[in-house]
């Protein structure tokens, strides 16, 4: 059992700044891992944007459909122009983007098709 007039020993500066950098490391890391956890759910929604570009390009090449449209998956919209090209009347610019819900352009495709 401890005494109660005894002396405490008093904790020197080192020791308090060696403790305040323990914590502040420790905070450190807690943060980059919530950090690295929020970014690998944005990989999730640019991985679907693609896989939707990827899709409607197919679409649009197997069904011929060489006009501008606005397709909507999910939270994901899916913007196609298609264009002439300068360089020959059967050359068509196309570009498909995917937009997330604050406009912002997770991905986009740009391609030179032949139309026949």
């Amino acid at each position: 059992m401890g005494t109660l007039n005894g002396k405490l020993r008093a904790s020197t500066l080192i020791e308090v700044i060696v403790a305040m950098l323990i914590i502040l490391a420790s905070f450190g890391l807690a943060l980059s891992v919530i950090d690295s956890n929020r970014k690998s759910m944005n990989t999730k929604l640019l991985t679907k944007a693609h896989q939707c570009v990827l899709s409607e390009k197919n679409r649009t090449l197997f069904e011929k459909r060489f006009f501008d449209e606005t397709i909507e998956y999910g939270t994901i919209r899916i913007v196609k122009t298609v264009e002439g090209y300068p360089a020959s009347p059967k050359l068509k610019k196309l570009e498909i983007q995917a937009i997330n819900i604050d406009e912002k352009v997770l991905t986009s495709l740009h391609e030179i098709i032949i139309v026949e």
